[in-house]
């Protein structure tokens, strides 16, 4: 879970790519009281995938200039995940984008701000 990762990370490298940012001020500016323990376990499951198939740590950020189509970039403030030089690349390389930033998700909007990421989503695709 995200208290074990972020707890027991001692590589440097690794701790800055998840923000050094404690469990605690993690949650502390989500809004989770909504998010059931099943929709952590569907979470669970995805990133247990990526670590047996070793792709926890991939990149694949140069594959999203190969990409014709629009892609929609959704980013929370407080996500441990995704870097600022991340967002910062995709913004800056990718053409066909539209970034929408979430003020109070972490690494979740569509469960932490879910009307929002609705809304957000839906007049992307329309």
């Amino acid at each position: 879970d995200l208290l074990e990762l972020l707890g027991c990370v001692d590589d440097a490298k690794v701790r800055n790519y998840l923000k050094n940012i404690s469990f605690e001020e993690y949650f502390a500016h989500c809004h989770t009281d909504h998010i059931t323990d099943e929709m952590w376990q569907k979470s669970s499951r995805h990133i247990n995938c990526l670590i047996k198939d070793g792709k926890m740590f991939s990149n694949y950020m140069p594959i999203l200039k190969t990409i014709h189509k629009p892609i929609l970039l959704i980013n929370g403030r407080y996500d441990p995940v995704c870097s600022q030089n991340q967002i910062e690349y995709t913004v800056n390389e990718v053409d066909n984008l539209k970034h929408i930033w979430f003020e109070s998700s972490g690494h979740c909007p569509h469960l932490e701000e879910f009307e929002k990421y609705t809304s957000c989503v839906v007049d992307f695709l329309l």
